[in-house]
């Protein structure tokens, strides 16, 4: 172990043993400053502190959104162990900029669930590695109310897609801006940073934001809030030459319409719409061989309209229903990735401009309901209910030839319609110290794919690649939990999990023909309607401490997997024209296992003064087919931090280093691996008033230049350009939220 490594272990260990080790106190009653009694509802889908939720969760709230200059996920979750964030560049035709996926203990695209009010984002979109469309761009902050980001497994209240975590949004209700006794309340926000450049008089990105709210009566209320976002290229440490020009903009659109039937029970009407664009232009430098242009253009939106219901009554025991959460919503998605490009194939001119189209039309409805009873003496906490969605999605690609006049389109997958179905059930009660939470769930994924000409012309007319897919499953969930005192518990987990083949990796038929050798340049796809799902089985423990000087989370978890999905790989054939045949697979077992800590210590009362805080992520991971390495495992990472928080809350200083070791790879891996890396920053906030806050970040104070793994796996080892793919140089960051 190198010195600099064993000093990150040691400041590690210093956190914990200040925790473990100081007196036993009041608990801590700063609530918005304390990370273990903020409320998690993604857990258990029930209303409960961090603290008690037996697993690991981590929430954002409103008052942590303000405090953070920050706009993206990536900065925001830096600080988490064991998630880490993929950003995408324009790589010749391949790609999308910005931060496009969430990785959770090595389980990444979409073995993760996205959900906003617990309606699931349109699905993400993914061709054998070489191109895909996240899910990240689809939601504002400023829209939001929360953020949970639930690690592990939880297929057994959430379905299939929660096979390795949940990132779960919720929006802002009347509520959340107007106090009591107040009849409307104005917020404005602003956030500028010198992560990228605008071509505007204005230099640094700028995101910016006004939210009204309305108590019109006694019984109803309103939130409507619009962003304006504007920025450019992200500013890396690039040499000049490889750095892109971009132009990024955003029109987002937010209201919620509140009417309360009396105190116990209320209806939301909520529409959302997202608009986001994305123009760039690659320098000559970065265009790839035999291009002398490629601009490319990148439209994202999503619209949804919902109405909620909820009827609390919980106080009251011994009820069929003392709870309910109804939800039904229609939504739209669609994604523009089109460029142009000049360029010359097989000794011949091309250029031409190219649309491809991500279209996604979804509705659904879920229903959580839960009931109080009391079983042999035993106060249990019953939460039943049901999910069920229906999407349509298709993708098309359109190529003008600007030469001649003349277009195609074509199709990699066919239209497809997928229903998805989830019962669930969850138990909870105690027996003296002992609390005992058991789910189960059952869970019917259903794919129709059709066949249309443009299909059938992209299949080299065939009309078998187009298979339905029918699969059910049965996922169960324990969880054992010890109350060592009212302020610390210890736990242990099993879940199992299931995920489906993606409408995208059961059916796929393209060909490329990239030179005249068809032997050794033809290569097609094909479909595979026999795709088995995934299966994990997944044990985690831990242990939870909350005092009024220190907090601390230690969690250590196993995860084992099956039939392994992994998209588009060579078979080993040939069709009858000889072109070499690849397909979506299951690929045999994996296991990934890790152990996770989050430890601050204050030495001022209240979890103020001045504060060092530790996160440290440490993960393992193998593809036992092959024994070799699990390329989406994290490399192992630090957070250390020196901060204050005044007494009374009115200004904070936080200074972090993190550090993230080089990453596990086999040696017969040949594409770009990154060296280690340490990185500083600086960030604050300031109550000017109690309508006003400001806040500033110093981000990579040294200027360092590094990599992020996630992020250059597919960049070779001799890529004269590989600095285009470091992460953002220096850049400050200052924003503002003023309430009147």
């Amino acid at each position: 172990m190198t010195r600099f490594n064993s000093a990150i272990v040691i400041s590690a260990v210093i956190t914990a043993l200040c925790t473990s080790t100081s007196s036993k106190a009041e608990p801590a009653t700063n609530a918005s400053n304390d990370p273990l009694l903020k409320i998690t509802v993604t857990g258990t889908r029930n209303e409960e502190k961090v603290l008690d939720y037996p697993g690991s969760v981590n929430v954002y709230n409103r008052g942590d959104l303000e405090k953070n200059p920050k706009t993206n996920l990536r900065d925001l979750f830096n600080e988490i162990p064991g998630v880490q964030t993929t950003e995408g560049i324009r790589s010749g035709v391949r790609g999308l900029p910005g931060v496009n996926d969430v990785n959770i203990r090595g389980m990444e695209g979409d073995r993760n669930l996205f959900v906003l009010d617990g309606i699931r984002l349109p699905d993400r979109y993914e061709y054998g590695g070489y191109y895909e469309i996240g899910r990240t761009q689809y939601v504002d902050f400023n829209f939001l109310s929360s953020i949970e980001i639930l690690k592990g497994s939880n297929s057994s209240l959430w379905g299939p897609d929660a096979f390795g975590g949940v990132i779960s949004y919720r929006t802002l209700i009347p509520s959340d801006l107007l106090d009591d006794d107040e009849t409307y309340a104005f917020e404005v926000s602003s956030n500028l940073s010198t992560q990228s450049e605008t071509n505007s008089a204005l230099k640094p990105a700028s995101n910016n934001n006004i939210t009204v709210a309305n108590q019109i009566t006694s019984k109803l209320s309103s939130i409507l809030s619009y962003t304006y976002e504007k920025s450019g290229a992200t500013l890396t440490r690039a040499k000049s030459e490889y750095q892109n020009t971009a132009d990024n903009y955003g029109n987002n659109y937010f209201a919620n319409i509140q009417y309360d039937f009396n105190d116990n029970s209320k209806i939301n009407l909520v529409f959302e719409d997202i608009n986001r664009s994305s123009n760039v232009s690659d320098t000559a430098q970065n265009l790839p061989s035999s291009y002398s242009k490629l601009d490319s253009y990148t439209d994202t939106s999503r619209t949804r309209i919902s109405a909620e219901y909820n009827y609390d009554d919980i106080e009251n025991t011994n009820k069929l229903m003392s709870n309910a959460n109804i939800i039904a919503y229609y939504q739209t998605s669609r994604v523009d990735d089109d460029y142009t490009r000049d360029t010359v194939s097989r000794g011949s001119l091309v250029s031409e401009y190219r649309d491809h189209n991500l279209t996604t039309t979804g509705y659904g409805a879920n229903a959580k309901l839960n009931s109080n009873f009391d079983l042999y003496n035993t106060d249990h906490f019953l939460t039943w209910g049901l999910d069920y969605s229906y999407l349509d999605a298709s993708r098309t690609r359109t190529i003008n030839n600007l030469i001649n006049g003349t277009s195609s389109q074509e199709k990699e997958t066919p239209d497809s319609t997928v229903t998805r179905l989830g019962v669930y059930l969850e138990d909870s009660f105690s027996i003296g110290n002992f609390d005992i939470v058991g789910a189960v769930r059952y869970d019917n994924y259903k794919l129709d794919a059709t066949n249309d000409d443009i299909y059938i012309a992209s299949s080299n007319g065939r009309t078998d690649f187009a298979g339905d897919y029918d699969h059910s499953s049965v996922t169960p969930k324990l969880s054992l939990s010890y109350n060592l005192n009212d302020d610390s518990l210890l736990y242990a987990t099993y879940s199992r999990g299931f995920r489906p083949g993606a409408w995208y990796e059961i059916n796929t038929s393209y060909d490329n023909l990239y030179c005249a050798n068809v032997a050794a340049c033809g290569v097609t796809t094909e479909s595979n309607p026999d795709l088995k799902p995934e299966t994990s089985n997944n044990y985690e423990i831990g242990f939870k401490a909350d005092s009024d000087n220190y907090d601390i989370t230690i969690a250590g978890y196993y995860n084992s997997y099956n039939d392994f999905i992994e998209s588009l790989v060579d078979i080993g054939e040939r069709d009858s024209r000889g072109y070499a045949i690849s397909k979506t697979v299951n690929v045999g077992t994996a296991t990934i296992y890790g152990a996770e800590l989050a430890a601050r210590y204050f030495f001022g009362d209240n979890k103020t003064g001045f504060n060092v805080r530790n996160s440290l992520s440490y993960s393992v991971g193998d593809d036992n087919e092959d024994d070799t390495p699990l390329l989406s495992v994290i490399p192992f990472t630090n957070w250390f931090s020196v901060g204050y928080i005044d007494p009374e809350d009115i200004w904070s200083i936080q200074l972090g280093m993190r550090y993230v070791s080089s990453p596990r790879v086999d040696n017969s891996y040949d594409n770009y691996v990154p060296d280690s890396y340490t990185t500083f920053d600086a960030i604050s906030y300031w109550n000017v008033t109690n309508n006003l806050i400001a806040t500033l970040g110093v981000y990579n104070i040294l200027n360092s230049r590094y990599y992020n793994f996630q992020d250059v796996q597919s960049t070779s080892a001799t890529d004269d350009n590989i600095t285009r793919f470091s992460q953002p140089q220096r850049s400050v960051a200052a924003s503002f939220t003023w309430k009147f």
